[in-house]
């Protein structure tokens, strides 16, 4: 045994959330699950969003080898980074997302 001090240095973990930036649940938040949130209407979303533009599963953000990305999940309506229509796209912390007519905030906390 010996009594040498070792230091496992690990990727610190990563927070996502979305923040609603208007409509009925402006200031709302939800934090986002690495493996994946599914965002849309209907109730098989993770989170749902009651706007009659997004569809049943519009978007999905995930992490991935410790970056975050937005999918467009074949939207009736496109999913916006940055004013932009994505259909995959590593995200940012700040980046501002419209799915459907609902504004979002992108934030990372490391």
């Amino acid at each position: 045994m010996s009594d040498e001090t070792v230091i496992i240095r690990k990727t610190p973990p990563s927070f996502a959330y979305l923040f609603w930036l208007n409509g009925v649940r402006r200031g709302d938040h939800v934090m986002l699950a690495p493996e994946g949130t599914t965002l849309g209407r209907s109730g098989a979303a993770e989170v749902t969003m009651d706007d009659p533009t997004i569809s049943d599963e519009h978007a999905r953000i995930r992490l991935e080898a410790g970056t975050w990305y937005v999918y467009d999940l074949a939207s009736s309506n496109a999913v916006l980074v940055g004013g932009e229509p994505v259909h995959r796209h590593a995200l940012a912390d700040n980046d501002r997302l419209r799915i459907g007519m609902t504004d979002l905030a992108f934030r990372l906390v490391r």
